[in-house]
């Protein structure tokens, strides 16, 4: 006869966490996509509207996996109080939103955000994350983005959005 075990997840570890305004998110997954196309689905969970970034299988992250242990490369996030199913964009582009709030992780994932990052966003010691740019990375994308247009300098999205734009 065959035994099943459950072995839920004992810990992921979030390498990177970035919170973006919900247009600058929306607007990022229609990039590349055409007029009344569907972009990248995203996901929601209790007040939570994310996408997450993972290594690629290696022997060192299967043996972390078969430890319980996950690692997302970044988790980017919007605040988005109800869930909706899907957004338009600009250019009549659907944005699909999976609602996974019945998930226990990414149930106590949106409890950690909103308990690490956005209770504390307004204090000198929280952890990084959008609302506190790192200026060792926001400098150089600003200052090659206004040698391509030298009007007032934009968020680090905005100039990476331009950017993207330009390939």
């Amino acid at each position: 006869m065959v035994e099943f075990e459950y072995q839920p997840w004992t810990k992921v570890i979030v390498h990177e966490v970035v919170k973006f305004p919900l247009q600058h998110f929306l607007s990022g997954h229609s990039l590349g996509v055409q007029a009344g196309g569907v972009g990248q689905p995203l996901i929601w969970a209790d007040g939570i509207v994310f996408e997450k970034d993972v290594f690629r299988d290696t022997d060192e992250i299967i043996k972390e996996k078969l430890e319980g242990k996950i690692h997302w490369i970044a988790l980017n996030y919007a605040m988005l109080e109800k869930y909706q199913p899907e957004f338009k964009v600009e250019g009549n582009i659907r944005i699909p939103v999976v609602n996974v709030s019945d998930n226990v992780v990414f149930k106590v994932m949106a409890k950690w955000i909103k308990d690490t990052f956005e209770r504390v966003s307004s204090h000198q010691d929280a952890p990084p994350c959008a609302s506190q740019p790192n200026r060792a990375v926001e400098q150089p994308l600003q200052t090659v983005f206004h040698s391509l247009n030298p009007s007032p300098p934009l968020s680090i999205y905005d100039a990476a959005l331009f950017l993207l734009k330009l390939h």
